[in-house]
């Protein structure tokens, strides 16, 4: 994880992943496959890079009103039913970032923290890996499960993108120091 950007292909690779995860996921859903599809159908699809809320025809303002709700429940600290939501969203729709946030956030209070770094992961690939939050969130789970060494990599390339000279970056920057300092 030591490169900041993440291409098409490694996207493509994780939603291959998931695909079979996700196929697992809906017959635990649904006795049938949804409108009509066949499992293998849906495989194919999401493992081309299809989205499940395209196949299933969800409305993105439908996606939008869960995420809200997704999100009170955080804020209210009800982590386990936020996680729930958060998984379902990231099942439908595995390129928005802010639900594999949520998800990595649900996680990390729960203190399930590779569930929370394998979300983190894929906020980072949503992302681009052009953010700093999602190292700063990263290296903190790593930390957590006593994995020092990838906590320092993530954090070191993280603190990279962060800007001295902004003094809005400073507070993260600050943040970025005090976990490097925990992985020597």
């Amino acid at each position: 994880m030591s490169e900041s950007q993440f291409t098409e292909q490694q996207f493509k690779a994780a939603c291959s992943e998931l695909a079979q995860i996700s196929v697992d996921s809906l017959k635990k859903i649904f006795v049938t496959p949804p409108l009509d599809k066949s499992w293998a159908e849906i495989e194919q699809r999401i493992s081309q890079g299809e989205q499940l809320k395209d196949i299933c025809e969800l409305e993105d303002d439908y996606l939008e009103s869960v995420y809200q709700e997704g999100k009170g429940l955080l804020e209210r600290e009800e982590a386990a039913d936020a996680k729930e939501i958060f998984s379902s969203l990231c099942l439908y729709d595995q390129r928005t970032p802010k639900y594999w946030a949520g998800l990595g956030k649900s996680c990390e209070l729960l203190k399930y923290y590779p569930e929370a770094v394998r979300s983190y992961q894929m906020l980072l690939i949503t992302t681009g890996g052009t953010a700093e939050l999602p190292y700063l969130c990263l290296g903190y789970c790593y930390l957590c499960l006593g994995k020092k060494d990838e906590a320092l990599e993530v954090l070191e390339t993280g603190r990279e993108i962060c800007d001295p000279s902004d003094y809005e970056s400073r507070p993260v920057l600050e943040q970025f120091e005090e976990l490097i300092a925990l992985c020597k």
